[in-house]
Formats: structure tokens, sequence, C-alpha cells
């Protein structure tokens, strides 16, 4: 008997041991936005880190996710400094270029408002890269319709206190201009006179061929004319 019992012992499952607790180190002592005052305001309430809780990582890149959401902000960067009490969590978002004003340097062939209309820029829009290079090849064939042929524009974010100026660099070149024009070959001019319409009659109301009568229920004379 005495040799089954050290047998039976190792048969029995060991107990799991409990998981440590989190140290005090670990835990968030407190949590805030670095930003203007309205700002914080407005963001507070994505911030899901709680204070005496564990900072944990998906908790903290959701909330990035969704400062960045707002459309607001290019970056956001997130510090945790450990203290006597824990760890201090601070959100720095970095704010977008939002558009302000738009600037146009170079040839003066375009007013900022024009161009403003013709890339459609709104007001507080982020100015990334990629829209601003549309925005300049929008203005650029814009101004090839209006004969500046060798047009070429481009355009850059200006960062300011206000937010950022969209500034676009225009050099129009040369602009094409019409001397003369005509029409070679008789066939060309026979189409030509094909399209015109004829001549109306004097008084008519539009054209119509000779000897003809206008249509409508007016006769001559502007009297009504009665239709069956």
């Amino acid at each position: 008997m005495s040799a089954l019992v050290p047998a039976l012992l190792l048969s029995l499952p060991l107990p799991t041991p409990a998981a440590p607790a989190a140290p005090m180190t670990d835990l968030v002592a407190s949590v805030r936005v670095a930003a203007p005052e309205a700002d914080v305001e407005r963001l507070s309430r994505y911030v899901e880190v709680k204070v005496g809780e564990p900072l944990r990582p998906d908790v903290v890149r959701h909330v990035v996710e969704l400062f960045y959401a707002t459309g607001g902000y290019e970056d956001v960067i997130v510090e945790a400094e450990r203290g006597p009490a824990g760890l201090d969590v601070v959100f720095r978002p970095i704010p977008a270029p939002l558009l302000a004003a738009v600037v146009v340097e170079g040839d003066r062939v375009v007013s900022p408002g024009e161009l403003a209309r013709v890339a459609r820029l709104r007001p507080l829009e982020p100015l990334w890269p990629a829209r601003l290079e549309h925005a300049a090849r929008d203005v650029a064939i814009a101004l090839g319709t209006r004969g500046y042929l060798e047009a070429r524009v481009s355009a850059a974010a200006r960062r300011h206190a206000g937010g950022a100026d969209a500034v676009f660099a225009v050099r129009s070149g040369p602009r094409a201009r019409v001397g003369t024009a005509r029409v070679e070959g008789a066939g060309g001019l026979e189409a030509g006179r094909r399209g015109v319409p004829p001549r109306a009659r004097p008084g008519g109301g539009g054209s119509h061929a000779p000897g003809s009568r206008p249509a409508g229920p007016l006769a001559r004379g502007g009297r009504p004319r009665r239709v069956l």
C-alpha cells in the first residue's frame, strides 16, 4: 500500500497557478489630450483608456484610429511615462493641413477664387499631397483650354497657426491666339453651306422653306388660326 501512495499523488492534476496581478507601475495613473482646449473637449469622448486599469495596446490603437477618423489630424503621438503612481498617458494629435486660403504665385493669369472653383477646393479641406497634385493638374488643363498650351502648375501646402494655405505656382507660357481661319476645298465649303439653315422670310417666326406657312396656332396678322 505504501508504494501506491506516491504513484497516486503523481497522477493527480496539479493546481493551476493564479495569474500574477499587474504591477502597480503598469496601471494608468492619468490620461490627458495635449491639444487646444476646443479640441480637448471634442476628443476626450474618444479616449477609452481608463485610470486605474492596465494600459492595453489594442485600446490605445483604437483611440488613435478614432482620432484619425475625424479627418482633422495627420498623426497622433502617444506617450506613456512611468511615475510613482503608475503610467501617465498623453495623446498628442498633430493637426492636418486644413485649407485656410488659396495663394497664386508666378503668372497672374487666374485669380485665387477662380482657381479654387476650378480645383473644387473647399474651406477646411485637408491638403494632402495627392489632393494638391490633382488640383494643380485640373488648373493646368483649364489654362490649356484658354490658350495657355504650355501652362505648368504645381501646388504645395504652406502651414501656419490657423491651418494651411494652398500655394499654386503658375507658369502660363505664351498664349496661343487664332490669327486667320479658312476653309479649303469645294467639299468642305459645300458641307459648311449645308449646315446653314434657310433664311427666314421677313415677318416669319422662324426658319422655314420659301413658300411654306409657319406652323403653330398663329396665322397671318397674328390672329389665332382655328385648329381642328
